[in-house]
């Protein structure tokens, strides 16, 4: 690159890190590898004497998602531990002090992709010379205010600004995949994504989502922002979530009215898909990217959030928000569910289903703009309450299930099996309840087993129940009982 492009490449850098875009997925360097975040900058007034202004949570932006009512009945992601991969994060007071959150591991991938790690706030390793990373982190934690943190900086200075490396990004998520246990992460998010790098560098492109998918196949949920270019589909690699269960791509949406938005008299409305006026850089319009590939929303404009410089910030904004918001949405979900009588594994295709199917349409109804609608985290409550157990008597075994379920057209079943031979099990399926009314419905089946004795002195019996949700398709079980009859006679 000659100087003159050299020089045309800052200007064009600095240009858009000054109008202030709330971008996830602009990408302004000659090298597909890197991408810039640029993002507003906005900041609260500061109080009389200097100094930055201090930290205000987006109580409005909670109550509008609904996660407050999960925050009332005490779930606020206690015992969820979220990962990021971001830019860097700051030891901000918000997360020291306010929350005095638990940074599981903060992972700082160097320039020659080594890693150094750290669980100390204070460690000189934790740098967010970009912003980014602080803003995301400050929004996932208002959402999950008890979930633990395990953080990931990808940053790299380029000249005079600081990208994200593509290269950095599949070292934390080879880091990831090899210690989500270890490190115990439920949720990830990313807020960031590259239009160019599958075509540019495919081998790097199928490498990151080879690793996307392993963590997801482990159980963690996946939010990806879809991208902020409102006339282009869903970015790369927020792409990928049709395909692959529990990754999830987030688009945003207003949550409140705007008579003047921007200054140019266009009205916004509740629900909205966010869209604005884009000045012809990186396309004519900002907003949500969106086509068949967007799946559920959040909000993803004016949000408050923490700041590099220590202060609040309003203007946080774009998908780079949104995805987060989803994340701390389904931390408090996943320590509900955690903590359920016989529901010892949360499936992700569980997680997947009950996410979209409960999601909400608030304005318009059109999935290639509005995907499946907006997160609803309170009313994502779908889940079995308690297995009472099993009651052993002589010759049959009693069983007793309570369940709730928020939603349309579901069936429940006892499956059980029974053992006729040291090799060979007889598998029966019972219906027990079957209703397709809507609301929010709580009930309480039972059942009797009534087994073939093997050779007239016991049987053998395992059971669990099963949920099934008719749209989407999706099946809840619980875990698996055995219990052995003795003494008992053939029926």
């Amino acid at each position: 690159m000659g100087n003159k492009e050299r020089s045309f490449l800052f200007v064009l850098i600095i240009f858009v890190g000054l109008i202030g875009i709330p971008s996830a997925v602009h990408m302004f360097t000659s090298d597909s590898t890197y991408t810039y975040l640029a993002h507003g900058s906005n900041y609260l007034e500061a109080p009389e004497g200097g100094g930055s202004a201090p930290f205000l949570e987006d109580t409005q932006t909670k109550e509008w998602m609904e996660v407050n009512l999960l925050h009332n009945l005490g779930y606020k992601g206690d015992g969820i531990n979220i990962a990021i991969i971001d830019s860097g994060l700051i030891p901000h007071d918000y997360f020291t002090t306010t929350l005095n959150t638990q940074l599981v591991k903060y992972i700082w991938v160097n320039d020659d992709y080594s890693m150094s790690k750290t669980s100390n706030w204070f460690s000189s390793y934790l740098e967010d010379n970009n912003g980014h990373g602080t803003k995301v982190t400050g929004t996932a934690l208002q959402f999950a205010p008890e979930s633990g943190l395990v953080f990931y900086s990808t940053e790299k200075q380029v000249g005079s600004v600081w990208v994200l490396d593509w290269y950095k990004v599949r070292k934390a998520l080879q880091d990831l995949d090899t210690n989500y246990a270890t490190y115990g992460v439920d949720v990830l998010s990313m807020s960031f994504g590259n239009r160019d790098l599958p075509n540019d560098r495919p081998s790097l492109a199928a490498e990151i989502r080879n690793l996307l998918e392993s963590i997801a196949s482990k159980g963690i949920t996946i939010f990806i922002a879809s991208g902020n270019i409102f006339d282009e589909p869903v970015s790369w690699p927020a792409s990928i979530a049709p395909d692959t269960e529990g990754i999830f791509s987030v688009g945003g949406v207003f949550d409140q009215d705007y008579i003047d938005y921007g200054g140019k008299g266009t009205p916004r409305h509740k629900g909205e898909i966010w869209y604005e006026y884009d000045l012809g850089i990186g396309g004519d319009w900002a907003g949500t990217s969106h086509g068949y590939a967007l799946e559920v929303l959040a909000t993803s404009i004016d949000v408050m959030t923490t700041s590099n410089d220590g202060g609040g910030a309003y203007s946080f904004g774009g998908t780079s928000a949104a995805a987060p918001i989803a994340a701390g949405c389904v931390a408090c979900l996943l320590e509900l569910w955690n903590g359920i009588n016989g529901f010892t594994t949360i499936p992700n295709d569980f997680i997947e289903g009950t996410i979209r199917n409960i999601a909400e349409y608030r304005y318009g109804t059109d999935p290639y703009i509005y995907g499946d609608g907006i997160v609803s985290p309170y009313d994502c409550r779908i889940y079995p309450v308690s297995i009472a157990g099993s009651s052993i008597h002589n010759g049959y075994m009693f069983t007793s299930y309570d369940a709730a379920f928020y939603g349309s057209g579901y069936s429940l079943y006892l499956e059980w099996w029974e053992k006729k031979s040291t090799w060979s099990w007889e598998i029966h399926n019972d219906l027990v309840l079957q209703t397709t009314f809507i609301g929010w419905n709580t009930y309480h089946a039972q059942n009797i087993i009534r087994p073939d004795f093997l050779q007239g002195y016991y049987a053998t019996i395992r059971w669990r129940y099963k949920l099934i949700v008719v749209s989407p398709s999706m099946t809840v079980t619980t875990s698996w009982h055995t219990d052995t009859i003795s003494g008992g006679m053939p029926w």
